[in-house]
């Protein structure tokens, strides 16, 4: 697609570690953006390092250690007018 998608959207007051392993199984490179806000009504901000592109093939790693209220995982292919297919799954360690 042409616009970024919300792959995975969480309330996660209390999530102290996440740890995010995304595969890119499609045919061509996508974008992959982490935001979090801290209110319903706040503004959605990239962490650092972020957006960043995972080639075709390729399973990346992310592990967060701070608390944030709201997170979500955004993608877009890099590729004008065309879908991906991927892989996340969510580690989530409650304290």
């Amino acid at each position: 697609s042409d616009a970024y998608s919300d792959i995975f959207l969480r309330h996660m007051p209390n999530y102290i570690r996440n740890s995010f392993i995304f595969t890119n199984d499609g045919s061509n490179s996508i974008n992959v953006d982490i935001q979090h806000r801290e209110t319903s009504s706040s503004t959605w901000r990239s962490r650092a390092t972020f957006p960043q592109t995972i080639a075709t093939g390729d399973t990346v790693f992310y592990t967060i250690n701070e608390i944030h209220h709201f997170t979500r995982f955004r993608v877009i292919s890099t590729t004008t007018g065309s879908s991906s297919t991927f892989e996340l799954q969510w580690i989530g360690v409650n304290v």
